[in-house]
């Protein structure tokens, strides 16, 4: 009997500090913030230098993914429309500079819950202030007006190659702005 007691305290003992770790954890968010959504979103972004300058200015041809994670189930991501820029892009094969400075892409993408079928669209900012490990993989920003802001990392033009070589492929893998 002494044992059963024992283990009856100790299970009351977890579940009230479970209890308070889920409050802790649901008081961690603002009052009437979404939870955070992850993503992992494909895209083919196709870059443009514009003559005599060092703008760069960069079109979401296509793209998508999924998100999950804010308690809702999962999201089917779609890629409306995208546009960029950045000072510079480089360094690589025939890139037009030798650092990549502030990029960003405005992105507007349809969440499609695959629980219900409802549609939601957002429309994200992703942000790699300064320079910028473009060709290759950079830390973001992820802000949208009124939402949490998020961060992950996008990758474009890994193997540091520029048009007319390399691919458009664009991966971006983190949490946007809910």
């Amino acid at each position: 009997m002494r044992s059963f007691a024992f283990r009856m305290r100790s299970g009351v003992i977890a579940a009230g500090m479970l209890f308070a770790g889920s409050f802790q954890m649901m008081s961690a968010s603002p009052a009437g913030a979404a939870a955070p959504l992850q993503c992992q979103i494909s895209m083919q972004i196709i870059m443009k230098v514009v003559p005599l300058t060092e703008k760069v200015e960069y079109t979401v041809s296509t793209g998508g993914g999924s998100c999950f994670a804010d308690g809702s189930g999962t999201y089917v991501a779609n890629i409306l429309s995208g546009t960029g820029k950045s000072k510079g892009f480089g360094p690589g094969d025939a890139c037009p500079s030798n650092e990549t400075r502030n990029f960003s892409l405005d992105l507007t993408v349809a969440l499609t819950s695959t629980s219900t079928g409802l549609v939601r669209t957002v429309t994200e900012t992703f942000d790699a202030p300064g320079v910028a490990a473009v060709p290759g993989t950079t830390a973001v920003t992820v802000t949208s007006p009124g939402k949490t802001d998020g961060a992950g990392q996008l990758s474009y033009r890994i193997f540091h190659q520029c048009p007319p070589g390399g691919e458009n492929s664009a991966m971006f893998a983190g949490v946007i702005a809910n």
